[in-house]
């Protein structure tokens, strides 16, 4: 039964852990390495091309579509470095996990040492929801903000 928690444990960190290196079908703008978004997620003009990726400038977007407030510009970048700090620590959580089972693995039947395990998988777990669910709301408050 312990095993069965571990292994499921395993796998759900696992599920959060892969993901696409690279949008093909958005080009350079949409590229992401690790699932780590590029820190101009939502700054640049999409203009259909692959192989191009230009960044908006700041100024009056009332006066030209490739211009972006300072305060809009802002915002982004710093929701956009929230993200990939969620995605560290996603990250982290998953190496947890499989500490919590090396940590089990190893535990010899030592009732203590298994409290342990059980503690730091049920921790990591917990870390991981609540990363996942704060990528949720950051990505939810960016796509309001458009």
């Amino acid at each position: 039964m312990n095993i069965l928690f571990i292994l499921i444990s395993l796998f759900i960190g696992l599920i959060f852990f892969s993901g696409p290196a690279v949008n093909a079908a958005g080009g350079e703008c949409s590229a992401s390495f690790l699932t780590f978004p590029t820190w101009y997620k939502g700054l640049t003009l999409d203009d259909g091309s692959a192989d191009k990726c230009e960044l908006r400038t700041i100024g009056d977007p009332n006066l030209n579509p490739k211009f972006i407030e300072l305060k809009a510009f802002i915002i982004r970048v710093v929701f956009n470095v929230i993200e990939i700090l969620l995605v560290i620590i996603r990250y982290v959580s998953v190496v947890f996990i499989l500490y919590g089972g090396f940590q089990y693995l190893t535990s010899a039947g030592n009732a203590e040492n298994i409290k342990k395990a059980k503690s730091t998988i049920t921790n990591a777990i917990i870390g991981l929801v609540v990363s996942i669910s704060a990528v949720v709301i950051v990505n939810l408050i960016t796509g309001l903000w458009n």
